[in-house]
């Protein structure tokens, strides 16, 4: 099987909930809970990303997660694998248990106004860490080359 078989398109972990404003992680949610939310009303969900509605889903492995609705698309997806998603979520479950307080999916602006995304986001006394998860072998010249990777922007911040 190709590389290309084992990509999707990035499975939104991360909601806001409309009432509320308040950031849900589709990945700490116990089952229960899951299902509790997924009979609220149409909207009372919007993808983090994007702020399209959500619609509440669980694929076959058994992740949950947040999709807009048919017919709409996000247009912050990028394709993704499995492997990267579960390495965002065990990433993030590993410094909260340490005592970081770590987020999922974060997004931020440059000082010129360019939007990125990290998959790890951590603050820590003065310092903001954005952690980037690469599964495929890249060099840092690779990554420091393409405009829209988290190391790229990292690199004209503080480099």
């Amino acid at each position: 099987m190709n590389k290309a078989h084992l990509m999707e398109l990035a499975l939104p972990l991360t909601a806001i909930h409309a009432a509320t404003r308040e950031i849900v992680e589709a990945f700490d949610i116990a089952p229960e809970g899951w299902e509790r939310m997924k009979a609220e009303p149409a909207g009372s969900y919007l993808i983090r990303r994007s702020g399209l509605p959500a619609v509440l889903k669980k694929n076959v492995r058994g992740t949950c997660w947040f999709a807009a609705r048919p017919g709409e698309s996000d247009p912050e997806c990028k394709p993704t694998s499995p492997e990267h998603e579960f390495a965002q979520v065990q990433i993030v479950k590993a410094l909260r248990v340490v005592g970081f307080a770590a987020r999922i999916e974060e997004p931020g602006y440059t000082p010129d106004g360019e939007r990125w995304e990290a998959d790890v986001f951590i603050e820590h006394a003065d310092r903001k860490i954005a952690i980037e998860v690469q599964m495929s072998q890249q060099s840092l010249e690779e990554s420091s080359d393409d405009p829209r990777s988290t190391c790229s922007l990292a690199l004209r911040l503080y480099g």
